[in-house]
């Protein structure tokens, strides 16, 4: 028959596929050693060598799991809840140098094209070092991050952690701070707040509100801005307090800085000279006095001959800018703010008298503050009869703008001494430092400064102001240099029922064309509280007076003590 006959013998290929069934065999014993090897060598990395890492691995690791969970910080929001501070995720590169193929400057040069920021030498070394861990670069952009993985170097990783975000820049550089690379508050409220921020568990990352106002805020740096600018000015620094709560609604501190990029600032832009600097701050200080005066008795009407300085012992003489030469009423010595005046009221009140006032006001020691980044006032050592007459216009005591602010809030807002916050749902009680008589007669002679005295810049027509110039020489390795000045005002607003209390302070302003050559007080830091007053009247609910509204009657009663305008 004819077809296609089966050979009964094996087909010629058949060895062959014995063979590759041998060789498959083989392949796959070593895969599954080579399997085995890598999960030896896991376990060996996660159990043997585990003690070898060092903390900063295992915290960074730590760090990393958990934001994955929760945010690591709270964030921060102003009085109205707008985002001053906020964990975004990032991720950052890391190395472990034993698992590098390259050599260490070769990976770091390779490094060094895609992250220019990174110094080459610097990376090279931490490559070559023997240790398990050590970071390249924190906290990568989106681009970093795609290049480094095209890269594809063996022993580079990349960490999720979260990394704190300041989304208005420099508007609270100083006012909420900012925290080191691992969260961690170093400065302003992110300092302050630290342990409330990193709270977890039950606190379920909700935010932290604040005292501050953005609108407030915005306006009080920009008028400090144009006026450092205006008057060429070394430095500038104000804050606004709400003084019911004694909440700060602002506060800044020039020059400043980015604080999403606080290691690039200077020295200088990182000090707050709201909180951190102490200044002998001059007039400002015959607030106190006069509450004191005018607390001890002595009537606002009592006469002071002004016509010839005050020597004091050792031979120095105590004269005013502005000389009067004429017997002048107290509430007219304070507001043409006379030195000499006031150096004969501190000899009435006497060296206890005028310390113990001043300390019971908060002037002299160390007082509760929202920062911990405050300074102590520098006072006398030892407490001579010159220092009483000095201090009495504010010189030989030196206090921070916030100690300064919180006392005349004290004795001109309501008479109790309250500390400050930042924090918007707060309030701390304090002692009565003040009778409530004592405090409308030192409103009504701050609002006689504004309209007849050295503050006459400050007026702003529809608002009613009270407040007080201070000029004082700057101090100097000791001395007192005549040409440097630091210019500040502290004002009330409105001024017969004060709700709001705003500081501003120049250092070293010059004078212009506009205000004759003068940087005094008068011209130069009057008429920027002048302009915050302005700004933020509205922000605040503070609406303009009629023109035919009448002052309050002691303003009207005190206002026929002073015979003349001051010159400013």
């Amino acid at each position: 028959m004819n077809g296609v006959r089966r050979s009964q013998n094996p087909p010629i290929w058949a060895p062959q596929r014995e063979l590759w069934r041998a060789r498959l065999f083989l392949v796959a014993v070593l895969f599954l050693l080579g399997f085995g090897g890598l999960a030896l060598r896991a376990f060996t990395l996660a159990v043997a060598e585990a003690p070898h890492l060092t903390s900063e691995a295992r915290a960074a690791a730590s760090a990393g799991r958990e934001g994955d969970q929760h945010p690591r910080r709270r964030a921060l929001r102003d009085r109205h809840g707008r985002l001053l501070a906020v964990n975004l995720p990032v991720q950052s590169l890391y190395a472990d140098p034993r698992r590098l193929l390259d050599p260490p400057a070769e990976v770091a040069a390779r490094l060094a094209a895609i992250l220019p920021d990174v110094d080459r030498r610097q990376i090279t070394a931490r490559l070559s070092s023997d240790r398990r861990f050590v970071w390249v670069k924190r906290f990568l952009t989106p681009d970093e991050v795609r290049a480094v993985l095209d890269l594809g170097i063996p022993g580079l990783g990349l960490m999720k952690e979260e990394r704190r975000v300041y989304p208005l820049g420099p508007l609270f550089a100083h006012a909420v701070g900012f925290t080191d690379a691992d969260g961690r508050g170093l400065m302003g409220a992110e300092r302050a707040l630290d342990r409330r921020l990193a709270a977890q568990g039950g606190e379920k990352g909700e935010a932290v509100y604040l005292s501050f106002d953005v609108t407030v805020q915005e306006a009080l740096r920009e008028s400090l801005d144009a006026a450092r600018t205006r008057f060429s000015a070394k430095a500038a620094a104000g804050l606004v307090m709400d003084l019911d709560s004694r909440g700060l609604l602002a506060l800044v501190s020039l020059p400043d800085f980015d604080p999403n990029h606080p290691g690039s600032a200077p020295p200088e832009a990182l000090f707050n000279r709201v909180t951190q600097g102490v200044f002998e701050l001059g007039s400002v200080f015959k607030i106190f006095t006069l509450a004191a005066a005018l607390e001890r008795g002595i009537a606002p009407d009592t006469r002071f001959d002004v016509r010839k300085p005050v020597v004091v012992p050792g031979g120095f003489r105590i004269h005013d800018d502005h000389p009067l030469k004429r017997p002048v009423s107290l509430i007219e010595a304070f507001a043409h703010s006379s030195n000499i005046a006031f150096a004969q009221l501190a000899e009435r009140l006497g060296d206890e008298g005028l310390q113990t006032a001043f300390r019971r006001f908060g002037l002299l020691d160390p007082m509760p503050a929202p920062y911990r980044e405050t300074a102590t006032p520098l006072v006398p050592a030892r407490w001579r009869h010159a220092n009483t007459l000095t201090a009495a216009f504010g010189h030989g005591i030196a206090v921070s703008p916030l100690q300064l602010a919180t006392s005349v809030a004290a004795v001109a807002g309501d008479g109790f001494l309250r500390p400050a916050t930042v924090l918007r749902d707060d309030r701390t009680e304090g002692p009565r430092v003040l009778a409530d008589s004592t405090v409308r007669r030192l409103r009504a002679a701050m609002r006689l400064v504004v309209l007849r005295g050295t503050g006459r810049q400050a007026a702003v027509s529809g608002l009613q102001l009270a407040g007080k110039t201070g000029t004082a020489e700057k101090v100097i390795d000791g001395v007192y240099h005549p040409d440097r000045l630091l210019s500040s005002f502290v004002a009330l607003l409105p001024a017969a029922q004060p709700r709001y209390l705003i500081f501003v302070m120049l250092d070293e302003p010059q004078g212009t064309a506009e205000t004759a050559g003068f940087a005094t007080a008068g011209w130069t830091a009057a008429p920027t509280a002048a302009r915050v007053a302005e700004r933020i009247a509205p922000t605040l609910g503070l609406l303009p007076r009629r023109a035919e509204e009448e002052e309050d009657a002691m303003v009207r009663r005190f206002s026929r003590l002073i015979t003349e305008e001051a010159a400013g």
